[in-house]
């Protein structure tokens, strides 16, 4: 090893089939590593999205006199936040007509909730697999064997994330007013 500064150099230099599946894996890990990102920063900004849309959802909901917002769900039923059924205080609410449906609300919520999950996976996957895989690429004195790059590469593959199918945040314009269905109204 006089001619060469680490172990990983001399295996390099010397081993064209551990070059290869060396740098195999690195296409592998540089490929995944810019798919995460990439998929981390769309997640994020539908996360943003749906958080302002949940945000304009509470903000359009009835109150009650203490601040609590209330939904009216489909059954006729009043709703907090939380799904609690606050029926009982419906003579204590001022309604404008114009407030978004329990179901509108708990549905975007739900949205919401499986993003920020997503995100977290990807998140996660990044750090723990993609960011193990780059550390043991990168251990020049102790450089993983042929059939550990191969087991790198299946690692990177098998814990990949699922990618989210994209949706729309509920807008507060388009949240129905009342539990009826919506009406389609033909473009002329």
């Amino acid at each position: 090893m006089s001619d060469f500064t680490s172990q990983l150099q001399m295996l390099l230099a010397n081993d064209p089939e551990y070059r290869a599946a060396y740098e195999r894996t690195w296409d592998v890990l540089t490929d995944a590593e810019t798919r995460a990102q990439s998929t981390i920063d769309a997640l994020e900004a539908q996360l943003e999205r749906d958080e302002a849309a949940l945000e304009a959802l509470t903000r359009s909901a009835a109150s009650l006199p203490d601040g609590t917002k209330v939904f009216r769900a489909a059954d006729g039923s009043l709703k907090t936040q939380e799904g609690t059924d606050v029926s009982h205080l419906s003579d204590h609410v001022v309604w404008r007509g114009d407030e978004p449906s329990w179901e509108d609300y708990r549905d975007q919520q739900a949205r919401t909730e499986n993003l920020r999950g997503d995100l977290d996976a990807w998140r996660y996957y990044q750090v723990e697999t993609l960011g193990h895989a780059r550390d043991r690429l990168s251990d020049e004195d102790n450089p993983p064997s042929v059939e550990e790059l191969d087991e790198i590469q299946r690692d990177i593959e098998a814990k990949m994330p699922q990618a989210p199918e994209p949706t729309e945040p509920a807008e507060a314009a388009d949240i129905a007013v009342s539990p009826a269905a919506k009406i389609e109204i033909p473009a002329i």
